[in-house]
């Protein structure tokens, strides 16, 4: 398979001005090794993207997924970007999907509430989705987010706090 090994940068892939628009990220090991199992990871984000639209990160075929894990911080960082789609990325995990890689921070990060129209995960519409600003995320991820930090959390107490919204 030809691919992009990006590993041990500041950041693995940086999409930075206004004019960078409709880039694919297809196909990369960043953060890991070429075999895509071990950790060698970026000093920060694995793919940040400061401003720029329609984007896309992996896509819809196995071929376009990436493997972004073992990154200092979160795996995929928005900063801008509308209508940014991240899909069928392997995220803090290696290339089976099944041994940990963890990132140092947020598998995906989203900053701001003004990035509209980017859609993380399938394309499905009504229900399938919650909103994260204009962003949507499936019930999986969602429920995967939320195991994410409450394992975090548990891990480091002093750094991240359990509240519980029902009490």
């Amino acid at each position: 398979d030809a691919r992009n090994v990006i590993a041990g940068n500041q950041h693995g892939i940086y999409l930075f001005t206004s004019g960078v628009t409709a880039n694919r990220i297809e196909g990369n090991f960043i953060g890991t090794d070429a075999t895509g199992t071990l950790p060698r990871g970026n000093t920060f984000d694995g793919v940040l993207i400061h401003s720029g639209a329609n984007n896309l990160v992996g896509g819809a075929s196995t071929a376009a997924r990436n493997i972004i894990g073992a990154n200092g911080g979160a795996g995929i960082y928005l900063l801008g970007g509308n209508s940014t789609r991240i899909q069928n990325n392997f995220i803090g995990t290696d290339v089976t999907g099944l041994n940990s890689l963890g990132n140092g921070s947020q598998g995906i990060g989203i900053q701001s509430a003004s990035i509209t129209a980017c859609l993380i995960g399938g394309a499905g519409t009504g229900n399938d989705y919650a909103s994260v600003g204009d962003c949507k995320l499936t019930p999986q991820q969602l429920q995967d987010a939320w195991r994410t930090q409450m394992d975090r959390a548990r891990q480091e107490p002093t750094r991240f706090a359990i509240i519980d919204a029902t009490a």
